[in-house]
């Protein structure tokens, strides 16, 4: 008897990462640390379902633009969660490493958020080593 065996493309798991990230932006204590990051998070989701449904590239390079300066402060301080938040974004923009102009940018990034040491979160851990992973950092 054949079973059939389910094979998941990077796209498939890359849309669930999102998910799982903005589920746990969502989680977090403080209510500006939740309001920014999941904001950023809905553009991020945004940007990558543009991406697959039209391809449309601009959507994912301009990410960065749209995020808050509540967030940007975030990532200034190295909160976890927006460092994570800007490892999926990694993982977005590596979608993208057949452009000359943007190579491996993508792992690079996602590179960086792996080499900080921010949380002792399993949750926070699990879900970086799961971007390393999209990327092809980790196993």
């Amino acid at each position: 008897m054949l079973t059939a065996q389910r094979t998941v493309s990077p796209i498939s798991s890359l849309k669930v990462l999102l998910q799982d990230v903005s589920s746990f932006c969502g989680e977090q204590e403080a209510v500006a640390t939740q309001d920014a990051c999941s904001d950023a998070m809905s553009k991020l989701q945004f940007a990558y379902d543009r991406y697959v449904k039209v391809q449309a590239i601009g959507a994912v390079v301009s990410f960065p633009l749209y995020t808050t300066d509540v967030f940007v402060n975030l990532l200034k301080v190295e909160l976890p969660v927006a460092v994570l938040v800007i490892a999926c974004y990694g993982c977005v923009l590596d979608q993208l490493r057949e452009r000359w102009w943007v190579k491996s940018a993508g792992k690079r990034l996602v590179e960086a958020c792996l080499s900080k040491t921010l949380s002792t979160n399993p949750t926070f851990a699990a879900l970086l080593e799961r971007a390393g992973a999209e990327v092809g950092l980790l196993p």
